[in-house]
């Protein structure tokens, strides 16, 4: 009867521990990321007569089913779907590391991502950064760059990410016209370089689109098309008026129309002069004006023998000869400056008359243009190619594209600024146990300190600041061999023991979702039912107690 009564009280002690775990789980059933307990029991040691002892502990384990995941359209919520947790770090011990499923995250005011607890959250941070400016002294962004150029990744299948940011100084405003001597050579106005700006943006957006789609291609640089037209094979069939010079380039048509004008001075010949290079110069037979006599030196200039009427002759034969090269010369050269420069306000293009014939050049990178309809005078021409577009691919074409748009940028007088952030998470060997800072200014990105965080659905952190988006770094996660080895530690913290076995990386296990969050695994229904087990067996034991104690007290009084 004693007997019993140890039993009954045994039974009455582990029920009430069924009810301990049961409840625990209901006061944990809105805790994020709370994983239920299950105890299990065990009958105690046999006699020989085949008679139990009552009832034990077995264990009280965690169970590590997933649990709902809710959205919850906050950008620092983080949920995983799968396998694994997330690893945090103790910032008073910095070598105690512990591991959560509780995506409840927090921007410290250090600006470290950090669990409810304080915890610094661990992961990846890119490993380089590749920064190209006008100036090399800025290294930041600054409200100085008010434009955003690109915002955006690119990846690779080698698990490598790009995080490109681009801004510039306001060119809008900054572009001017170039200085009017420069007319005929690629000269811009303040709106052509404008436009050529938002072509070339566009193109590079385009270029990095391509290469998202396509992203293991050999590495080949881009190249702009290089076009010349000869109008000097021409020049005799100009007419003292009226003659037009006539090109499409694309689906544009340009024309000048314009006089041959027979009479040049010197003031003429030097501004002619001084606009040719050596190869138009020598197209068009001409020579230092400095050296070409005048008329007044050579009517001075003595004949009384033979030889001085032939130097006579002679320096009559170079001046003539001289200004009649000018002469031929100056109106079709102003006539291709002129139709230069128009081409030069066309999107894109740029053009010089600076070799005597009219060269244009692409400046987007890559891009073929077919010039068609070539004429002076309605006689036709033709066009050459001096320099084939190569359109080029991989990152050797987004560098070109890159290198093209920040020239445009530069020659509006603006300064451009591009950030590269390179994340490799490639590596499925090791766990990421970095601490995650996300304030933009103590990690050098740019000078504001407060901007909104983001999760993605991959686990890539971002930090928004207004058109741009940062990446600075990826969560990490790890698991276990044998999860229910491992100890609760109260804060929804797990540690490592012996029995759980050494962390590995878990990122192929599991799914991070971003904007979400993960509830407990509590079953209303399942573990309401089981209290209610644990109460009807917990008066059962109790009556089994009750009934021994009868059976006590009357065999008391069998003795008296």
């Amino acid at each position: 009867m004693i007997g019993a009564m140890w039993k009954g009280m045994s039974g009455i002690y582990q029920q009430d521990r069924g009810i301990a775990v049961e409840s625990n789980n209901l006061a944990n059933s809105s805790t994020v990321g709370h994983k239920k307990d299950q105890i299990t029991f065990a009958d105690l040691l046999y006699t020989n007569g085949g008679m139990g002892h009552g009832v034990g502990s077995q264990s009280v384990s965690k169970q590590f089913q997933q649990g709902q995941i809710v959205g919850t359209g906050v950008g620092i919520d983080v949920a995983l779907e799968g396998k694994g947790f997330m690893v945090v770090r103790s910032r008073e011990n910095p070598d105690e590391i512990f591991y959560t499923r509780a995506g409840n995250l927090v921007q410290a005011k250090d600006g470290f991502l950090v669990n409810q607890d304080d915890y610094k959250m661990q992961g990846l941070v890119p490993q380089s950064r590749l920064t190209s400016s006008t100036n090399p002294a800025d290294t930041m962004f600054t409200d100085e760059f008010a434009r955003n150029i690109v915002s955006t990744n690119i990846s690779n299948s080698l698990g490598r990410i790009f995080n490109i940011n681009a801004k510039t100084t306001d060119y809008a405003s900054s572009a001017k016209n170039d200085d009017i001597a420069q007319k005929g050579d690629n000269y811009k106005s303040s709106q052509s370089k404008i436009n050529d700006v938002d072509a070339l943006r566009e193109d590079y957006i385009n270029k990095l689109k391509e290469y998202q789609l396509t992203p293991n291609v050999p590495e080949i640089s881009s190249q702009a098309q290089k076009s010349q037209v000869d109008f000097s094979s021409k020049i005799s069939s100009l007419t003292s008026e009226d003659n037009k010079l006539s090109i499409t380039v694309g689906n544009k048509t340009f024309s000048v129309e314009f006089d041959h004008d027979g009479n040049i001075n010197q003031d003429e010949m030097e501004k002619l002069y001084n606009f040719l290079d050596d190869s138009g110069r020598e197209k068009y037979g001409l020579i230092d004006p400095s050296s070409i006599p005048t008329q007044d030196d050579i009517d001075n200039m003595p004949i009384t023998t033979p030889e001085e009427i032939q130097a006579k002759a002679d320096r009559q034969s170079l001046r003539d000869n001289s200004i009649n090269a000018y002469s031929s010369a100056k109106s079709l050269v102003k006539a291709m400056q002129d139709l230069s420069d128009k081409i030069s306000a066309y999107a894109g293009y740029s053009s010089s008359a600076k070799s005597g014939t009219l060269e244009i050049e692409g400046l987007i990178q890559g891009k073929e243009f077919k010039i068609s309809e070539v004429e002076l005078n309605n006689e036709k021409i033709n066009s050459t190619n001096i320099q084939e577009a190569i359109k080029g691919s991989g990152m050797a074409m987004i560098d070109s594209a890159k290198e093209a748009l920040k020239q445009a940028v530069e020659k509006a007088d603006a300064k451009y600024l591009e950030i590269t952030n390179v994340l490799d998470y490639a590596d499925l060997n090791t766990i990421g146990m970095t601490d995650l800072n996300v304030r933009l200014d103590v990690l050098g990105l740019a000078d504001k300190d407060v901007a909104d965080v983001e999760i993605s659905d991959d686990g890539f952190i971002f930090v928004k600041s207004g058109d741009n988006k940062f990446l600075v770094g990826r969560l990490s996660t790890a698991s276990f061999r044998n999860e229910q080895g491992l100890n609760p530690a109260g804060g929804n913290l797990y540690s490592q023991t012996d029995l759980s076995g050494n962390p590995f990386n878990a990122d192929t296990m599991n799914t991070i979702k971003g904007k979400s969050l993960e509830r407990a695994n509590v079953d209303y229904g399942t573990t309401l039912t089981q209290i209610m087990v644990y109460q009807k067996a917990f008066e059962a034991n109790s009556k089994s107690i009750t009934t021994s104690d009868e059976f006590l007290q009357t065999a008391i009084g069998l003795i008296k």
